[in-house]
């Protein structure tokens, strides 16, 4: 069953917000985008915001429709369970540990070109952690239901396999956070 549209406060603004947010950086040609996203050179430059915001753009159509659904489906169910307060000091510690975690890695390497918007990150804080919450529970992905460890196996073999793909350093923020909501106490 799903949850009610504005039963959260939280999950309402928390969607609205980052669907508003993506279209206007998708109107505006980037600007926003530009604004918000995960730049550790920027962020050492004191544009300290972007630890915070970059999980809000999407640019990406399809991760704008699979990150909302995430927001309304899991985020709901957890904000029923949990309570808006600890839904966002969760959503907050796990989006925050992906853009610190990221920034230092590039302080360390002295990467300068890390640039993030699109991020699967926030679907996989509220994906482990709606698991660990909700050990009985099914995940459906494309049609195929995933029960029991599958569930969490399938979250993080799906960020190892892209971050071995693409490169890690584009996968930085979500393997940090993939790493932070398994130690989260649930």
């Amino acid at each position: 069953m799903l949850p009610r549209l504005g039963a959260s406060k939280l999950v309402s603004a928390w969607l609205a917000l980052t669907i508003a947010a993506s279209l206007t950086s998708a109107l505006d040609g980037g600007w926003l985008a530009s604004w918000l996203a995960l730049e550790p050179r920027r962020i050492f430059h004191g544009e300290v915001w972007r630890l915070a915001t970059w999980a809000l753009i999407q640019t990406v159509p399809i991760t704008v429709v699979v990150t909302s659904l995430a927001i309304f489906k899991l985020g709901g169910d957890l904000a029923a369970a949990w309570s808006d307060a600890r839904l966002r000091r969760y959503a907050l510690a796990m989006i925050l540990l992906g853009g610190v975690a990221t920034s230092l890695v590039a302080l360390a390497t002295g990467d300068a070109t890390i640039a993030i918007t699109d991020s699967f990150g926030v679907l996989d804080a509220l994906g482990i952690a709606w698991v660990r919450q909700f050990p009985q529970g099914t995940l459906s992905w494309f049609g195929v239901e995933f029960r029991g460890p599958a569930r969490l196996v399938l979250i993080l073999g799906v960020n190892v396999a892209f971050a071995l793909t693409f490169g890690a350093r584009d996968f930085l923020p979500e393997l940090a956070i993939c790493a932070g909501a398994m130690l989260y106490p649930i």
